[in-house]
């Protein structure tokens, strides 16, 4: 798919059941503020850099083709993604079914920022559509530490940090003032 760049009023983009869409190229929806969610086809397994840059996108739903194994293209891609394809998306959905290759991927991409690169973990949310219907949510610290929520509800931290009382509680067993907290 070639470029819908820079247009002020798009606000949605639809494909057709069936699309036979299979790439989305560099910038596609570059410059396009209004355009806040988008839920890639199931049939694209590319999406190369700076897919959304500078466009409004809040949250992306990847499908499982974009993680095949027979999916890779240069060291500049995990699969079919640029490891720069969602550098200014803030809340990135994927399946339970390709959780490991998602965790991965969010691990190594990247955003652009005043001339540098930073790990887009440390800005993004990743969120995981179990299937029970529950959702996984992984927040990243500067740090590195990962707290991981199901729900809304904290289910296991990697890593230092001080917790909030609700935290503690939901992962410790208060005594009086004391909470007793564990580190693997």
């Amino acid at each position: 798919m070639g470029a819908v760049q820079n247009i002020k009023t798009l606000t949605n983009v639809t494909f057709e059941e069936g699309s036979k869409l299979e790439s989305i190229g560099s910038g596609a929806f570059n410059a396009n503020p209004l355009l806040t969610e988008f839920d890639i086809p199931q049939g694209v397994k590319v999406l190369a850099s700076n897919t959304f840059n500078l466009s409004g996108i809040n949250s992306i739903v990847l499908n499982d083709a974009v993680f095949a194994d027979d999916n890779n293209y240069d060291d500049r891609y995990f699969h079919g993604l640029h490891l720069h394809a969602l550098s200014d998306v803030d809340n990135i959905y994927c399946s339970d079914a390709v959780r490991a290759k998602c965790e991965e991927y969010f691990n190594q991409a990247t955003f652009w920022e005043n001339g540098v690169y930073y790990p887009i973990k440390e800005k993004a949310t990743l969120n995981i559509n179990n299937a029970d219907g529950t959702v996984d949510t992984y927040r990243y610290g500067s740090d590195g530490a990962a707290a991981i929520y199901r729900d809304g509800k904290l289910k296991s931290y990697k890593g230092k940090r001080i917790f909030t009382i609700e935290e503690a509680t939901a992962v410790s067993k208060p005594q009086g003032n004391t909470f007793k907290l564990r580190y693997k």
